[in-house]
């Protein structure tokens, strides 16, 4: 993420960050509405009594012998997942539990994680752990909604709906942010779009 805000900027974006009580709120144009909080925020929001919360327990760990993406999906949502980022630093999860309001980390949970890691790949055991991680993913009844608001907001602008996306957000961003793009292009002028 801090990357792709690296990129916004460069390109003049400026972002701000705010609590949103109603979209009617906004003054502008064109309103997006997306993140991972507005995502469990659209009961509210948007009046979306589909949208639940999925809670994922993760373990950041230092091994810089872990280069290779592993994981192994369980029906029961107690995954398995070696993830390598820059400098040694690995993510190892997790847990995907539907209607789990809790971000608290849960012992029993972060040493599932850690054994299943550790049979997946056992050089997981040579790791330093970092920190433990608990968090909330928006997930959506019918999945993710992605489409443009028949009537416009209050205040006139164009209202977008790209929310729902589970624990698939990083793997879904780009295309959905396309979607978005080609949406948006519907309403407003050339000269304008090329700013999307």
């Amino acid at each position: 993420m801090r990357w792709l805000h690296e990129e916004i900027r460069k390109l003049g974006g400026t972002f701000q960050q705010r609590r949103v009580k109603s979209l009617d709120e906004e003054d502008c144009d064109l309103l997006v509405h997306c993140s991972v909080l507005a995502g469990l925020a659209a009961k509210d929001l948007a009046g979306d009594d589909t949208v639940f919360p999925i809670r994922g327990q993760i373990i950041n760990v230092h091994n810089p012998k872990l280069n290779e993406l592993k994981m192994s999906v369980n029906k029961d949502g107690d995954h398995a997942y070696i993830i390598p980022r820059p400098n040694g630093d690995v993510v190892l999860g997790g847990t995907a539990q539907e209607n789990n309001w809790s971000t608290e980390n849960d012992t029993p949970n972060a040493e599932g994680v850690w054994e299943r890691c550790c049979q997946l790949c056992p050089e997981v055991r040579n790791s330093v752990v970092m920190a433990k991680k608990a968090g909330l993913r928006p997930g959506r009844r019918g999945g993710v909604r992605l489409e443009l608001e028949p009537v416009p907001t209050t205040r006139g602008a164009v209202l977008i709906h790209n929310y729902g996306h589970s624990g698939s957000g990083h793997t879904l961003h780009w295309g959905c942010a396309q979607e978005v793009v080609g949406l948006a292009k519907q309403y407003f002028p050339d000269n304008f779009a090329s700013k999307l």
